[in-house]
């Protein structure tokens, strides 16, 4: 049939390989997040940074998130506000590894999305649509969610063999190239 699948676009900003132990959540936290066993992950991770950026939705969140974190973490970097594009670019370019550790997630996501645009590998938590992609694209690992042990196994995997994520990532970056989008969009229209 009547069906068609077009790839959400990517942006086109400039790709470094940053082959490191830079660990990246960005966005929105709220509880179906997962934030809270990401930061526990970072336990059985400690020669690895995570720096976690984005603005909280509700203060019951902050609370979790804010205990999760103690008295805070040697190996984790906090900015609890709204980023702007200026900083949300510093944090992509740095990250090596963008872990999306959510909980709940019926839809897709703009993270994912900015991670893919970045050139940078994803970990990413199977629920929901969120992980699609990753059954069609070498874009990161798909872990169970909820599952600190897993995220941690998922992140050492992709840093393992981060050139066969990198060239999964290339491969879905001309597929959804805004020009290509563009055309299957025309050609479905007309």
């Amino acid at each position: 049939g009547n069906v068609v699948h077009i790839y959400q676009g990517l942006w086109d900003y400039p790709v470094k390989d940053v082959r490191g132990k830079e660990l990246l959540f960005f966005g929105m936290i709220s509880k179906g997040k997962g934030v809270e066993h990401l930061i526990k992950a970072m336990e059985l991770l400690p020669d690895f940074h995570l720096q976690i950026a984005g603005r909280f939705v509700d203060g019951d969140v902050e609370r979790s998130v804010t205990n999760a974190l103690g008295s805070g973490k040697k190996n984790i970097s906090t900015d609890f506000r709204w980023i702007d594009e200026k900083t949300k670019k510093q944090y992509f370019s740095k990250a090596s590894i963008v872990v999306l550790p959510y909980i709940w997630g019926p839809y897709q996501s703009a993270v994912l999305h900015n991670a893919l645009s970045y050139g940078k590998p994803v970990v990413v938590s199977d629920v929901g649509s969120l992980a699609e992609l990753l059954n069609s694209f070498t874009l990161g690992e798909k872990v169970r969610a909820g599952d600190g042990g897993e995220l941690a196994n998922g992140i050492k995997k992709v840093y393992a063999d981060y050139g066969s994520y990198s060239s999964g990532i290339a491969a879905y970056r001309k597929v959804a190239d805004w020009k290509q989008v563009g055309k299957e969009h025309l050609r479905l229209y007309t």
